[in-house]
């Protein structure tokens, strides 16, 4: 409990933008959920660097599914 909160208050102390949050039943523990977040930031940036480790700590698990640069 309060995991997302903790989450969530990582990205807004480092004033990094979610831009997409969206959250679903995990599909082997009751009761737990699966959040989807997109921000703007690139994995390269070390402050997103700084943020991923905090949240990382935070979660059970953390899986980046992509980084992309932002378009000129």
């Amino acid at each position: 409990p309060g995991a997302l909160a903790d989450v969530l208050t990582v990205f807004a102390q480092s004033k990094i933008n979610l831009t997409w949050i969206e959250s679903f039943p995990h599909k082997d523990v009751k009761g737990h959920y699966v959040f989807f977040v997109d921000f703007d930031g690139h994995a390269e940036d070390p402050r997103v660097k700084k943020v991923l480790k905090a949240v990382e700590e935070a979660c059970d698990e953390l899986s980046v599914l992509g980084s992309f640069p932002a378009a000129k």
